[in-house]
């Protein structure tokens, strides 16, 4: 572990420290099991370890911590990781605060898994305060029905629901997935259960970009049959992420830019898939160009050394290798080399 224990005394020493806040109360995702056992696609404990990593803070934060009341300044971005609960409104309000005093807010939605519909049925009421803010104030509009593909999917379990594990690679030439975007025809992002958005690129102020979208004979499955039905489903190349920026001016006329990052599934940076090297780049590079940071972090995987281990049977093989077929190998050679010196020395 070399390489990565002194990556991180390094940036200790001489990178800023960041503070990121995770939301919680509303079902997201996190590195505790504070509400019962968590299941791998709601656990972040990969997250957690690559941010300390890179040197920063980590801190939950509800409404016991404020999040109804308002962001602390000295956050760097906010991370909502697959919320299954409305926001309150106040809590809304206090993001948007956040993003106009030049705040980062990092979103991953939530369509909840084949066998759990909770997460769907909230995202699709009316007045879903998180949803509204989004499509009313940024431009970004998202929908929490699965996307399907009866080709180009994961065989998990060689089911109908397979067609719900999507891949792709289709990147755009935004900054922040143009490393990915250099390397595409040889890597994937995996997304399980995955919704949609739609992206104004120009909408009150907000720049937005998409950033990732899904393979081109992908849909919408509206009736959830893991089947195209041709009449009422279109295949489609659909947004998957978008990333959004805006300035702002301050009570003291200084500009301030808020930026905002949207995607469309919580899944892909949860304990289930983000040991994906690509996976991790995706996060990282996003994360970057939200808090402006274009420091070099080093690579995110450690080079750590893997344990050689052997079966019983292996380990008998040789051990009695070592310890009676290579001593008797030895005296083999040695007697057919004595041997051949008496030859010769009798043909003299």
């Amino acid at each position: 572990k070399l390489d990565a224990e002194f990556q991180k005394k390094f940036l200790e020493l001489t990178a800023k420290k960041k503070t990121a806040y995770f939301t919680r109360g509303h079902g997201e995702a996190s590195w505790s099991a504070t509400s019962g056992e968590r299941s791998r696609e709601k656990f972040l404990r990969g997250i957690e370890q690559i941010l300390r990593s890179q040197n920063y803070n980590l801190r939950q934060f509800g409404v016991a911590e404020g999040s109804a009341t308002d962001v602390p300044d000295e956050v760097d971005v906010v991370v909502v990781a697959g919320p299954t609960r409305p926001f309150q409104q106040e809590e809304v309000d206090a993001l948007l605060r956040f993003l106009r005093r030049g705040g980062s807010v990092m979103l991953f939605l939530d369509s909840g898994k084949a066998d759990d519909t909770s997460a769907e049925v909230v995202l699709e009421e009316e007045g879903q305060p998180l949803l509204t803010m989004l499509e009313k104030e940024v431009g970004i509009t998202y929908d929490p029905t699965p996307m399907a593909n009866e080709k180009d999917h994961i065989n998990a379990n060689r089911g109908q629901a397979d067609r719900w594990f999507l891949y792709t690679n289709i990147f755009t030439s935004h900054e922040s997935v143009s490393r990915l975007s250099r390397h595409e025809e040889r890597i994937n992002l995996m997304l399980l259960r995955t919704g949609h958005l739609t992206v104004k690129p120009e909408f009150n102020g907000w720049k937005n970009f998409e950033t990732v979208r899904s393979l081109a004979n992908s849909f919408v499955d509206k009736n959830k049959n893991f089947t195209f039905d041709k009449d009422s489903e279109k295949k489609d190349t659909y947004t998957l992420g978008a990333v959004g920026k805006k300035e702002f001016k301050g009570e003291d006329g200084a500009a301030r830019t808020g930026h905002i990052f949207v995607f469309a599934d919580s899944t892909m940076i949860t304990d289930l898939l983000i040991q994906m090297p690509v996976h991790q780049v995706f996060f990282f590079e996003s994360l970057k160009w939200l808090v402006g940071d274009t420091d070099f972090g080093g690579e995110l995987s450690s080079e750590e050394d893997v344990k050689i281990i052997h079966s019983k049977k292996e380990n008998n093989f040789l051990f009695f290798g070592m310890i009676v077929v290579m001593p008797l190998f030895v005296l083999g050679i040695g007697f057919l080399g004595t041997m051949g010196g008496r030859r010769k020395a009798r043909g003299q």
